[in-house]
């Protein structure tokens, strides 16, 4: 009985090792694609970073990789012939970067997702696929604007020499450009603005001939006179008080003439006070 089980349990064991054999031997990939930036402007390049993996493999393959978008479609196709050379390398990787055509990826503004697919030349299966996103933004670009007082005291007199210093920062902008920067009508100077993103600062001096607010907008034109992007800025010149400070005193003045009669009669009440006491 003993013997018989012993011979049942290898025949079993037999059985079922080409099995086992044939699964320890399936060829198995993986693939990751990953882009160059986490946005980009319309036109623009993107570069697309490819990653294949592979493992228990026992012969050569020729992959193909294509790009679907998300009805399917296919859009492009990055690479016709990728060596795998799987008789010498059962396990292992290679990596690719590739440029995505602008005018299918990065032609408008939007955001779209796509598929990246490992395509088995022999059989035409996809043994691997990943997803990756591009998005288009539009042009930005602002302004900041802060200024400051010749004696540094952040107080405002008549004729004192106020400096402005205008920041311009921009980002996804599609192609170089000069816009002119404005503080009213006054021409500042003129901006280079770099395709892509950057930044630039301007100073613009001036004065205030008069107490009170003053307001200062700068803008920036482009070559046909379009505003781009523009800022106002409110200065107090001649004020000295704080503004909490400021507050407190119109509130009194405020006040007293709400009051102005029965101030007027209790100051004739301590006045009468003060003849009878003289004259006591």
């Amino acid at each position: 009985m003993r013997y018989r089980t012993l011979l049942a349990a290898l025949v079993l064991i037999l059985a079922i090792a080409p099995c086992l054999a044939v699964m320890a031997a399936t060829p198995t990939f993986s693939v990751s694609a990953t882009l160059d930036k986490p946005a980009y402007y319309v036109g623009e390049t993107p570069s697309l970073t490819v990653e294949l993996s592979w493992s228990d493999l026992s012969q050569d393959y020729t992959m193909k990789y294509v790009v679907c978008n998300s009805t399917g479609d296919e859009v492009a196709t990055l690479d016709a012939s990728v060596s795998v050379t799987g008789s010498t390398d059962p396990e292992g990787s290679a990596t690719e970067t590739y440029s995505l055509a602008a005018s299918i990826f990065t032609s408008e503004v939007g955001e779209e997702t796509y598929e990246l697919r490992v395509i088995d030349t022999a059989s035409g299966l996809t043994v691997a696929s990943a997803s990756f996103t591009v998005r288009v933004k539009s042009e930005e670009i602002r302004l900041s604007v802060a200024w400051e007082d010749a004696s540094g005291d952040r107080l405002i007199e008549p004729l004192e020499t106020v400096e402005f210093k205008v920041f311009i920062t921009w980002a996804f902008v599609n192609a170089s450009k000069t816009l002119a920067l404005y503080a009213d009508s006054q021409l500042v100077d003129n901006v280079a603005v770099s395709a892509g993103s950057g930044s630039a600062q301007k100073t613009w001096l001036t004065t205030f001939d008069s107490e009170g607010t003053h307001s200062v907008t700068f803008r920036l034109e482009d070559s046909a006179g379009k505003v781009v992007a523009q800022k106002a800025v409110a200065v107090t010149v001649g004020r000295k008080l704080t503004e909490k400070g400021a507050s407190i005193i119109e509130q009194g003045v405020a006040w007293v003439k709400q009051n102005a009669i029965v101030i007027i009669i209790l100051l004739g009440l301590v006045l009468v006070a003060l003849i009878v006491l003289k004259h006591r």
